[in-house]
């Protein structure tokens, strides 16, 4: 069974990723996607959401609701993809907690977005994904949405 691991933490570019996410296991015969959220201290605030602060969802219950509708959402805007998938929550240090996982399955690719705040962002990565990259014991993919 081929599979991919996709890290999520509700920002914008995370929420585009899910959608990518679908559309890449349909062409590339990943028969299932396991998405990653790592809730910890060392999850920083991105894109006007505070994941330590009063707007975060401070349940897992929680995480699980926002993280169904944000599948939800991408699905109805995807023509009929069906990958199957499961959510899961961990707590510690992202890039860390990334890397575990994908050393305890058997994963073909880890995908894991980069905000490319500025024009000179855009040739380097974040923290977490670059360590995922420089880490991981299979391939990544890092998605970074088109610019509008």
């Amino acid at each position: 069974m081929k599979k991919a691991l996709v890290a999520v933490d509700y920002s914008q570019t995370s929420k585009a990723l899910v959608k990518y996410s679908f559309k890449y296991a349909e062409r590339n015969d990943i028969d299932h996607l396991d998405f990653i959220y790592v809730w910890g201290k060392k999850t920083h605030r991105v894109d006007g959401w505070d994941p330590e602060g009063k707007t975060a969802p401070l349940t897992e219950e929680d995480l699980r609701k926002k993280f169904a509708a944000l599948v939800e959402e991408s699905l109805n805007d995807s023509e009929g993809l069906t990958t199957p998938y499961n959510f899961i929550i961990t707590y510690g240090i992202p890039c860390e907690e990334i890397i575990i996982r994908a050393e305890k399955e058997n994963y073909q690719i880890i995908l894991i977005g980069n905000r490319g705040v500025s024009d000179v962002s855009q040739f380097f990565i974040g923290s977490v994904a670059a360590k995922v990259v420089r880490h991981s014991p299979c391939s990544v993919l890092v998605y970074q949405p088109e610019k509008k």
